[in-house]
């Protein structure tokens, strides 16, 4: 697994300030942070501010996702993950607008490249899909979507300690933790409660357990189906965008379809 680039990452709120009161638009990626006199110091407490929004948000989709409100986590799920990376952007004093956008992805890949090859794209297309399901009274017929719990909830832990770990920030010359280092640590129930990657579980024994699915899709005049099941472990197979297409006789599935 790459590493975030130690020039960029491991910033004093100082350096911080400075990257963003002096770089704008113009700074280019490859550029390493210099030692400026601080300038804007309530701008770079707001990215630490939104660190902490997205963590709020990030806590809030584990529970959703725990107790089986698939759809709604998901939603949570991609806002805190909007957040983690729009905090990551605003080290360099850019900004974007939207939600997981193809733009916000462009910047994350042009300022950090390795931190966008170990992410999963697949996955954050998936959840900028799941960020419509706040609404269905708009959606064209075909528009399905496949929510497997734990299989999005791990890849959701991996997505946010993965980008976490790059924000190695300091105060003076005093460490300065973000809350998810400092619930990590702390051992957060919120955090760590089925948390595969914390608690030190193999993927593969990991998802050896009973998992919750939800299919969503617009038939015919907008009418929505869901069919909600439970399979005897977790299959990490396949594409996180794949369409609905599972068979109601399947062998090891119990569940109810409802429409309208």
């Amino acid at each position: 697994m790459n590493c975030y680039k130690k020039s960029v990452t491991e910033l004093t709120l100082e350096q911080l300030v400075d990257i963003i009161a002096s770089s704008g638009d113009k700074l280019k990626a490859s550029q390493p942070p210099v030692d400026q006199e601080v300038r804007n110091k309530s701008k770079a407490w707001g990215v630490v501010n939104f660190l902490s929004l997205a963590y709020d948000d990030y806590v809030a989709a584990r529970a959703l996702f725990l107790n089986n409100m698939l759809p709604q986590g998901c939603a949570l799920a991609a806002t805190s993950v909007e957040k983690y990376l729009k905090a990551l952007i605003a080290i360099r004093g850019n900004s974007c607008h939207g939600h997981l956008s193809k733009r916000l992805f462009k910047n994350v890949e042009n300022y950090q490249p390795n931190l966008w090859e170990d992410l999963n794209s697949d996955y954050l297309e998936f959840l900028a899909k799941a960020y419509e399901l706040r609404y269905l009274d708009n959606k064209e017929t075909g528009f399905g979507i496949v929510i497997n719990k734990y299989r999005c909830l791990a890849e959701l832990d991996r997505t946010i300690a993965l980008i976490d770990k790059g924000f190695e920030l300091k105060v003076g010359t005093k460490p300065f933790k973000t809350r998810f280092q400092t619930e990590s640590q702390a051992k957060s129930e919120a955090l760590c409660k089925e948390n595969g990657l914390l608690l030190g579980i193999p993927k593969d024994v990991y998802f050896r357990k009973e998992n919750h699915v939800l299919e969503m899709w617009v038939g015919l005049d907008g009418k929505i189906w869901t069919l909600k099941y439970v399979t005897k472990y977790v299959q990490d197979i396949g594409s996180f965008m794949k369409q609905p297409q599972v068979s109601l006789t399947a062998t090891g599935l119990r569940g109810q379809v409802t429409g309208g």
